[in-house]
Order: structure tokens, then C-alpha cells, then sequence
């Protein structure tokens, strides 16, 4: 509640399949019944995928203000998601203009063994304050149980805390008993504050224990025998928080049973409904894109897409455009010289893969209605101008141009803004005072989309997920 009371609209969330039905019903507010049912399948609608591993959306009404809440699929390779909830929350600040970036923000939840030991954590919050990557900061929110599957934390991870690599970005770190109720509140109140406060980001550490086996087959003290001999003894987090609400006469003992024995009804209420729900592919989906299950819910069977062909005099505006410089802009002589020749090769329609991509990303990034008299033609002639229907060939499938809007165009990567070949040069750098210049943001061709070219850290995992995740 405490970032929708600070202005927030929206949260992605992502986390292992560990607790996750606990989220999907506790915070999502999925009808257990419906949860049983999908997992007994009944009436169709099986997605590929057990339970907790995928994800769903919802909208809730939160200090008083409407919050769009999504928790993304994950499979069993726990922090995996990470990035892709970052890139999801980037995207979605970028498309409402959260320049702030406080409307919306990513939480997401780790074990203690996989923080530690899975690389793709350091590699995601490297990114954090990168200009072209950062989403305001991330609240990351650590299940602590002292123990991966089988493995003790000695050998686990070399370092004292499972939460080391957060000093890598110097983020703040709050360690708190999860047997504790009401510090924990406290502690992601607090997270939650920092992040609203300072945008950056910073980790809630629950140190707790799990009081079953790894899985519903798995016994623990196979491996753990003391630890989970004391596990039996100690009470349980619900045992200890309504002895100390009886103790400060906030409850009794019998308020505390008629709660319990309410609960349980409630679980086998919704069990012996579970019959009657009906399915939906939709219900398990993050966005309104993600994964096989999409196909389900198009008439077609098949994603949709947009044409995107353009005349080729819309392709010659947008080259010259593209090749030109601004008065007293001082490139580089090898650049000069690589922009002059691609000038010719668009007159002379010799085009090669880097000029290529030049054109497509202008012609993507400006509207076009065939409709509409442009560049020679006149309103209403949507039919095909002879050489590009030269160009395409027989049978290419594509009769007649489409009208698009404009369309947003993010290239990100290692060395994207000059390419790895010297090929692109996206980005232009003046020599004498390092300033950059974009020509595809400065076509001058009417309204158009921006086009971002993101130099990313030497990260390969990560930067593959954020944009994954950008691209829901």
C-alpha cells in the first residue's frame, strides 16, 4: 500500500515459484478455488506449464487510488525473471512518461541460495543506474531461509550474507527476524520509502527458515537433522504473533481459534467449488503478450503483426534525413566520409545492411496513412508504386500498403551506438566538444517516434532479459 499512498500506479513483480500460490491468492486475490481447479485441469485451458511458475495481472484498489499489479512467469531457473520485470517496468514508465520514474516500480522477491549464487543478480543490478536501464530503483525482497534445496549456507556462498552482492551498488540492506510480524511491515515500509525517496535500489532481507521440505515429497532431515529437529520444536510465525497480540489484549485466545477455524472453512468451501470455475487462458498472462497462450485468444490462431511497407520515396526522405548533419556539427572525417557515401547509395538505390536498417527504423519510427497525399502520391492510392513491387517479387504477399503509427524503436546492447564493425553510427559524437547527436530523432519529416540506442554494461543475460521484458 505504502507506494500506491506515494503516487504509484502500477507494480511488477516477479519471484520463484517458491510462495507463489501464497501471492497469487493473498495478493492477487485468485479464488482458491480457482487455483485448485487449474490444478486438476478440469475444463480445459492448460497453459504448458505447472502452476507456480506462471504469472497473472490484476488491478486493485490501493490508498484510495487504482494500482495495476502483474507478477511475470518464471520458470525453475529462479532469478531469470529478474531482468525481464526490470525491463517490463523501464517500458512501462517510458510509455506513460514516468520521468520520475515513481509511477511505477518493480519489487521482486529471491531466495537466499540463488541471490548469492546466481549471476544474472549482480549482472541486473548493474544496471540499475545506468542511464538508458535504470527504473527508479528495484525493492528486492530476500525469503532468507538459511538453506538452498539441501545445501547449508557454508557451502553455498563464500560470503557472511546471502545479500553481499547488493554492496556492489552500494545499495542499502535491512536484515529482519521473519518471525517478527510486524518488523517486517516495518522493513518494506522502510524499502519502500528509500525507493520513493532516493530512487535507487534496496533489498529487505526476512531471515527465517522453511519449515517443510524443499517440495511436497521432500524430507528435510535427510540431510538437516538438527536443524529441522529444532524446526519441529520452534512455533510457528502465526503461533508467536497472536501470543503477543494476547499479550497486549489486541485478541484473546478464542477471537484467534473462531479466525483459524473461518480460514479452513473458507479452504474447503473453495475446494468443493473448484468444479464450477471455468478457465482462461488470459487469467495466467503478465501482459497482454506473453507466450503460446496469446495464440488461444486470436481468431486467427496467430500473433498479429503489421505491414510496414512504405513507398520508396518516403525511403529516399528519410535516408537524406538521415545522412545529414546539423550546421557547425564537427563528425569525424571517417564519419563524413561513411555518411556521403550512403547519401549516394540512396540515390543510386545501392543499399547495403546497415543503410538498410537505417531506412527501416525511420520508416518504423514516422506515421504513414496511404490514404493521405505524401511524397507524390495522391489520397486514397494505396496501391503499390511500381518499383517497389519490382523489389518484392511475385507472390511476396503484401498487394497493397498499410497504415502504421509511429513506432518506438529501442536498440540496446554492447557498443550498439557505433557497432561493433564501425558500421552503424547511430550516434554521432561532435569532435571538438564529445556532444552526441542522433539523426534518426532529427529527421524532419513531421511528427515521429524517438529512436534509443542504449550501450549496455558487458552484461549478456541481463541485457537479453531487460529487453525481453521491454518488449511485453
Amino acid at each position: 500500500r505504502r507506494p500506491a499512498h506515494l503516487g504509484g500506479e502500477g507494480i511488477e513483480l516477479g519471484m520463484a515459484h517458491r510462495g507463489r500460490l501464497n501471492v497469487l491468492a493473498n495478493l492477487f486475490n485468485k479464488p482458491l478455488g480457482a487455483l485448485c481447479s487449474e490444478f486438476e485441469e478440469r475444463g480445459g485451458g492448460e497453459v504448458g506449464d505447472v502452476k507456480y511458475h506462471l504469472g497473472t495481472h490484476t488491478v486493485m484498489e490501493l490508498a484510495g487510488r487504482r494500482c495495476h499489479m502483474s507478477l511475470a512467469a518464471n520458470p525453475s531457473h529462479l532469478e531469470a525473471v529478474d531482468p525481464v520485470v526490470v525491463g517490463k517496468t523501464r517500458a512501462k514508465q517510458y510509455f506513460i512518461g514516468d520521468v520520475e520514474r515513481r509511477r511505477v516500480m518493480a519489487v521482486l522477491l529471491h531466495g537466499d541460495a540463488a541471490f548469492s549464487g546466481q549471476g544474472i543478480v549482480a549482472e541486473c543490478m548493474e544496471l540499475s543506474d545506468i542511464p538508458t536501464y535504470t527504473t527508479g530503483g528495484t525493492v528486492h525482497v530476500v525469503i532468507n531461509n538459511m538453506i538452498g534445496f539441501t545445501t547449508d549456507p557454508r557451502a553455498s556462498r563464500s560470503s557472511y550474507h546471502c545479500t553481499n552482492v547488493a554492496k556492489g551498488i552500494e545499495a542499502p540492506i535491512v536484515h529482519v527476524n521473519g518471525d517478527d510480524v510486524e518488523a517486517v511491515v516495518h522493513a518494506m515500509d522502510l524499502a519502500a520509502r528509500w525507493r520513493h525517496a532516493f530512487r535507487k535500489d534496496v533489498v529487505v532481507d526476512v531471515v527465517c527458515y522453511r519449515r517443510h521440505g524443499h517440495n511436497e515429497l521432500d524430507e528435510p532431515s535427510l540431510t538437516q537433522p538438527l536443524t529441522y529437529a529444532e524446526i519441529r520444536r520452534h512455533p510457528t510465525v502465526l503461533q508467536l504473533y497472536a501470543r503477543e497480540l494476547e499479550a497486549a489484549r489486541a485478541v484473546d485466545a478464542e477471537a484467534v481459534r473462531r479466525l483459524s477455524e473461518s480460514v479452513l472453512e473458507e479452504y474447503e468451501h473453495e475446494y468443493a467449488a473448484a468444479g464450477q470455475h471455468q478457465q482462461r487462458a488470459s487469467d495466467w498472462l503478465a501482459s497482454n503478450w506473453q507466450g503460446g497462450a496469446i495464440n488461444e485468444l486470436t481468431d486467427s490462431g496467430k500473433r498479429p503483426y503489421n505491414p510496414t511497407g512504405v513507398p520508396l520515396d518516403l525511403l529516399r526522405s528519410i535516408g537524406a534525413a538521415a545522412t545529414s548533419l546539423p550546421e557547425g556539427f564537427v563528425a569525424h572525417p571517417q564519419v563524413v566520409t561513411l555518411l556521403e557515401e550512403r547519401r549516394l547509395r540512396v540515390q543510386q538505390g545501392s543499399i547495403d545492411m546497415a543503410l538498410a536498417e537505417v531506412l527501416a527504423f525511420g520508416a518504423l519510427m514516422l506515421p504513414f496513412d496511404p490514404a493521405r497525399p505524401v511524397f507524390g502520391r495522391t489520397a486514397g492510392d494505396r496501391s503499390l508504386d511500381a518499383s517497389t513491387r519490382a523489389l518484392k517479387g511475385a507472390g511476396a504477399g503484401l498487394d497493397s500498403y498499410v497504415a502504421h503509427p509511429t513506432v518506438h524503436v529501442r536498440l540496446s546492447g554492447q557498443d550498439v551506438e557505433r557497432g561493433t564493425f564501425n558500421q552503424r553510427h547511430a550516434v554521432v559524437y561532435d569532435q571538438r566538444t564529445a556532444q552526441p547527436y542522433t539523426p534518426l530523432n532529427n529527421l524532419g519529416l513531421g511528427p515521429q517516434a524517438q529512436l534509443q540506442v542504449c550501450n549496455s554494461s558487458l552484461s549478456e543475460a541481463a541485457v537479453l532479459g531487460f529487453e525481453y521484458g521491454y518488449s511485453l
